[in-house]
């Protein structure tokens, strides 16, 4: 007699190529250090008019990002008002970008004095900056959530795994009992996870038998 009990969830994660080179130390270093510069500007979050808890948020993801760790458990409830928080930041960048790019268009129609060539190399700068900060605002955002399902996933394995031990545990003592001949006594469950890789996206399984 088999039972199956297939456990299935879709988690968002970033797929690694099995041939590329993990970064090493001082590249490490480095991109710590320009993220922190990045964020410590208070003209680049003006510039982006994200709120300071936006600010902090996609921050604080973009260092789990560079670190490959994942954020703390949080409930649902909170990973959606994050997202909230990080996509108003975004739509602000974004407006932000636009009114920089009108302000470039006015100045490359006009005279192309040495003061307005200061300026578009400004207004240049100024959209990078912006770019940026629309990156990521999206990275953040999706980090957020992957990180929330891939701890949902596995909190689930976890009651999984509790259910079957204790099945098992139940088998063992049914194996002491006297029992009539014809009942046919239950097997203990052997379980296999199996994890496989599609895209971005990673279907984790458990079955027993």
């Amino acid at each position: 007699m088999k039972k199956t009990f297939p456990l299935s969830v879709m988690i968002l994660l970033g797929t690694i190529s099995a041939n590329a080179q993990a970064p090493t130390q001082e590249q490490i270093q480095q991109a710590q250090a320009s993220h922190d510069r990045f964020f410590d500007s208070k003209d680049n979050q003006t510039l982006s008019r994200c709120s300071d808890e936006a600010w902090t948020i996609i921050r604080q993801q973009e260092e789990l990002r560079l670190l490959g760790k994942n954020g703390p458990w949080v409930p649902s409830a909170d990973v959606m008002r994050k997202q909230s928080t990080i996509d108003e930041c975004r739509y602000q960048a974004t407006k932000s970008y636009d009114d920089v790019w009108n302000t470039l268009a006015s100045l490359l129609h006009g005279e192309l004095s040495n003061e307005n060539t200061l300026l578009v190399r400004e207004q240049l700068k100024y959209l990078e900056k912006l770019r940026q900060v629309q990156e990521f605002a999206e990275a953040a955002s999706e980090k957020v959530l992957s990180d929330y399902l891939f701890d949902s996933n596995e909190q689930a394995q976890s009651r999984f795994d509790r259910l079957a031990d204790r099945y098992n545990a139940l088998v063992d003592q049914l194996a002491t009992v006297q029992l009539p001949s014809s009942y046919q006594r239950p097997a203990r469950l052997h379980c296999e996870t199996t994890s496989n890789h599609l895209g971005e996206w990673s279907t984790i399984t458990t079955e027993c038998q």
